[in-house]
């Protein structure tokens, strides 16, 4: 999980509450964290 991004570790989840912080951490963070690759 360390080369995961907060969005794989949300993305991972099944629940509702999980994608509305998708939804949040995707328009915080914009469009870039899509292609950023993993460390």
């Amino acid at each position: 999980p360390r080369q995961q991004t907060a969005v794989h570790l949300v993305a991972s989840r099944q629940t509702g509450t999980a994608t509305s912080i998708l939804r949040a951490l995707l328009a915080a963070a914009g469009r870039d964290i899509r292609v950023i690759t993993d460390g």
